[in-house]
């Protein structure tokens, strides 16, 4: 760590972080630990709180970043982050089907919780945000979480959440409108606490430049496909199946509306 900050004496953060899996140590001692503070999370934070402590007088304008992932996503009962140590929580298990602030979820209940309890023990709560589907045909199927993302970044920020990293696709040959919605996030890391109004106007904006004249029969199509997605009530936001975020029964009953819509949209491209 020393090496790299002497090397980039400008930067201000690094991330010390665990492996992308869900393989935490079992060794005797990291066991102990586990019992004591009841997450598998707490040996990394008292390791990055070490490091911290070794560098706070050499420099003392770095922050350590570390992942609260998978299995560390738990707040440790005896374990406190050190004041310059940043935890990037993971919306891993979060349904895109809600937004987070709908408390008639409960599968994004447990998200809040860990969000609420990590606010309580630190001062700089980063998010890392999954506005994405992973599965193969992800780019190929409708990811309708755009009624969720304003109530969502909205209840961010009413948490003291101080940054966040969006992962989303951006690719312009997707059918999930995956260029749209990196437009939003973008405008939403610039202005979290725009009006309701101004993230619509956003995507009215980016719809009429992206597609031109024909951007209103676009932006109907994006409102069914919402709505279609609305009937299949929660779906988590990495993992599951293209098939569980969209209604298929309501695709074939307005099947010819929705391709007069892209019909007319194309004809005036």
């Amino acid at each position: 760590t020393r090496r790299i900050l002497k090397a980039n004496p400008n930067d201000e953060l690094i991330s010390v972080t665990q492996n992308d899996n869900n393989n935490h140590c079992t060794c005797t001692k990291c066991s102990a630990i586990f019992k004591e503070a009841e997450s598998h999370g707490a040996p990394m934070i008292r390791f990055v709180n070490r490091l911290a402590e070794e560098l706070e007088d050499e420099y003392p304008n770095v922050k350590i970043e570390t992942l609260a992932y998978m299995f560390s996503t738990d707040v440790p009962k005896v374990t406190r982050p050190h004041k310059n140590v940043i935890i990037q929580l993971c919306s891993l298990d979060m349904c895109c089907g809600h937004a987070l602030s709908d408390l008639s979820c409960d599968t994004n209940q447990r998200f809040r919780d860990q969000i609420e309890g990590w606010r309580e023990v630190t001062d700089n709560l980063y998010i890392w945000y999954y506005a994405v589907e992973f599965t193969g045909n992800a780019r190929n199927a409708p990811f309708m979480n755009f009624d969720a993302l304003y109530d969502t970044y909205a209840l961010f920020m009413q948490s003291n959440v101080k940054g966040i990293f969006n992962q989303a696709y951006t690719n312009q040959d997707s059918y999930e409108f995956g260029a749209l919605r990196a437009y939003l996030l973008s405008k939403m890391m610039w202005n979290p606490f725009m009006s309701e109004e101004e993230f619509n106007a956003h995507i009215d904006e980016f719809l009429m430049l992206y597609y031109g004249e024909g951007w209103e029969s676009v932006r109907i199509v994006l409102e069914m496909t919402n709505e279609s997605s609305d009937l299949n009530g929660c779906w988590t936001n990495n993992f599951d199946r293209p098939w569980n975020t969209y209604n298929e029964d309501y695709f074939l009953e307005n099947y010819h509306e929705i391709r007069a819509h892209i019909e007319d949209a194309y004809a005036k491209a």
